[in-house]
């Protein structure tokens, strides 16, 4: 039901980007998120636009990536508004500096997920000497992550086939059922996760 809007779909596609070698991708994306990070504006909005040209040229649907894009979009722009807010206009500057930094970031990770399986970046990351818990964190956090999405699917199908969606004041409370039901369901299926790795004899 959601598959279409994670990455990994589109990173088990044959093209050009997704044949090169992880390591080589990763090691390509750190660096350039230093230069974001060091760089300029005019770096940043560089990167920015030349990676989100690359998944256009991919063919990666543009409502997927404006969909990506929204909350980092939105976070920018809230900083934007807290130093005009705090600052006036003097601090709008760095304020577009902080919102291009942060634009530059999400689009080259937005490029490396979206042409790299999630296997094969962590398997990379082990290359690099990424210590292994890390790594299976991060591999039971994506395994984890469409189960729940399943889940909070069921919970709201339900609540709008009883209106709980209708009108705002009930809108706000159906999704604050369905968060707390999220939450739950996540914290119960991490003790059934751990209690069974225990069980077959993890240690890590």
């Amino acid at each position: 039901m959601f598959t279409g809007t994670f990455s990994d779909v589109y990173a088990k596609r044959d093209n050009w980007l997704t044949r090169m070698d992880a390591r080589i991708k990763l090691a390509f994306a750190v660096a350039l998120l230093f230069l974001n990070l060091f760089g300029g504006a005019v770096v940043s909005l560089f990167i920015f636009a030349v990676a989100i040209s690359t998944l256009l040229y991919l063919r990666i649907p543009t409502k997927t990536l404006l969909i990506r894009l929204l909350e980092p979009l939105g976070v920018a722009g809230v900083v934007i508004l807290v130093k005009l807010y705090f600052i006036g206009w003097s601090g709008l500057p760095e304020g577009l500096m902080i919102a291009s930094r942060i634009l530059g970031a999400v689009s080259l990770i937005l490029l490396l997920s979206m042409t790299t399986p999630v296997d094969a970046l962590l398997k990379a990351l082990s290359w690099f000497w990424v210590p292994r818990t890390w790594t299976d964190v991060a591999l039971l956090t994506y395994r984890y992550i469409f189960v729940l999405l399943e889940d909070a699917y069921v919970v709201y199908s339900a609540q709008r086939i009883r209106l709980g969606y209708l009108g705002i004041g009930r809108s706000f409370q159906s999704f604050g059922i369905l968060a707390g039901a999220i939450v739950i369901r996540a914290y119960d299926q991490a003790m059934a996760t751990s209690q069974a790795m225990r069980l077959r004899g993890y240690v890590g």
